[in-house]
C-alpha cells in the first residue's frame, strides 16, 4: 500500500509559483527532482508512493514518487526553480529522487510545512 508523504518547501528558496504557472502552460515536464535533505530517514519514500507539497504552509501540488533516491546525482545543478545559492545547505549531499505532479491545487489548503524536508503524513 502507498504511504502519504509530505514534502516543505521554502518559499524564499524555491520558485514554486513559476514552477506552477510553466506545468500550466505546458512548460514543464512534471517531474520534479526532490531533495532528501540532510534528515536520516530510517524510511524512505518508495516508488508509487504519494507525495503532498507543502509551501508557505499551503498544500500546493500532489505527486507520485516515480524513483528511488539517486546518490550522488546533480539534478539539483539543472534546477531552474532554485533560487540564489546552487548549493543549498538542506541538499548539498546531493542526494535526490524524482516524482511527477499529479496535480496542482488551484485553491490550496492549510498544510504546515515540518522542519524536516520529507515527513510521512496521515490526512486527518
Amino acid at each position: 500500500m502507498a504511504q502519504i508523504w509530505k514534502v516543505s518547501w521554502n518559499k524564499k528558496l524555491y520558485d514554486y509559483k513559476k514552477l506552477i504557472q510553466d506545468f500550466n502552460s505546458n512548460h514543464h515536464s512534471g517531474i520534479i527532482f526532490q531533495s532528501k535533505g540532510k534528515a536520516h530517514m530510517v524510511n524512505l519514500p518508495q516508488v508509487n508512493d504519494i507525495v503532498y507539497v507543502s509551501c508557505n504552509k499551503q498544500h500546493i501540488i500532489t505527486c507520485t514518487v516515480i524513483s528511488n533516491f539517486i546518490y550522488d546525482g546533480n539534478e539539483e545543478n539543472n534546477d531552474d526553480y532554485n533560487l540564489g545559492n546552487i548549493e543549498r545547505y538542506h541538499s548539498d549531499n546531493n542526494t535526490y529522487l524524482s516524482m511527477k505532479i499529479n496535480k496542482i491545487h488551484i485553491n490550496p489548503t492549510p498544510l504546515k510545512g515540518c522542519q524536516r524536508t520529507w515527513c510521512k503524513y496521515k490526512p486527518p
